[in-house]
């Protein structure tokens, strides 16, 4: 359904990527890859963030297109994964970040309870807090997305991109790439609008970079 954005965001991707190399120093191109220990709960369309030096690992989607809400914990020191409480309701092509040591979790699809089978966006918010280790529910996005973009900039979240269901249209007639970019400000647990354009983004040596998007998404 959404093989048109995931091209089109590959391609960024990887243009970004190219950029990236032409202009990261020669030192930061020596580190080696090396074999960690598989994770225990394999699956598709996963998220995830670092805090301290550990990699927290969310979502997945099964054949059916099911949620499957898989939520681990990987050590690079001791190279082991721990299993976290799972979120109350699971979501696939969310995004994630980062700040401290909590964990947030926005948008992404999930199938409904009823009526037609399809890719659902979400508006929800979450955040994990490692510490308490426990979920807590956010103010909603202001818009509903998945397939998004988020990244952490001291304490705020900027979210970018994604696709959502037009205005006045149903599933599975089709989803319309791009969202505008919010903002989550951690410290007051609100959101901003910033940009009113659909647009997908990602962050590159501390700055946000967006790319717009206008486009049907069979």
């Amino acid at each position: 359904m959404i093989n048109g954005l995931c091209s089109r965001a590959a391609a960024f991707t990887v243009a970004l990527f190219a950029l990236t190399l032409g202009m990261t120093p020669a030192a930061h191109a020596q580190g080696k890859w090396r074999t960690g220990t598989p994770i225990p709960q394999g699956a598709n369309e996963v998220i995830g963030a670092e805090i301290d030096g550990q990699v927290l690992v969310y979502g997945g989607q099964d054949p059916g297109n099911n949620a499957m809400g898989i939520f681990w914990k990987f050590d690079p020191a001791k190279n082991e994964w721990s299993k976290l409480p799972s979120n109350p309701v699971p979501v696939h092509h969310g995004a994630s970040a980062s700040i401290g040591r909590k964990f947030y979790v926005f948008g992404g699809f999930r199938l409904p309870d009823t009526g037609k089978v399809g890719w659902y966006p979400e508006n929800k918010a979450w955040v994990f807090d490692l510490d308490t280790q426990k979920w807590s529910a956010l103010p909603p996005m202001p818009t509903t997305r998945g397939a998004l973009a988020a990244v952490a900039v001291g304490k705020k979240i900027y979210v970018s991109g994604g696709a959502g269901i037009p205005q006045g249209m149903q599933l599975p007639d089709g989803l319309v790439g791009g969202g505008p970019v919010d903002l989550y400000q951690h410290h007051l647990c609100r959101w901003q609008a910033v940009c009113h354009r659909r647009a997908g983004g990602l962050m590159l040596f501390g700055r946000l970079v967006v790319e717009r998007v206008d486009e049907r998404v069979l």
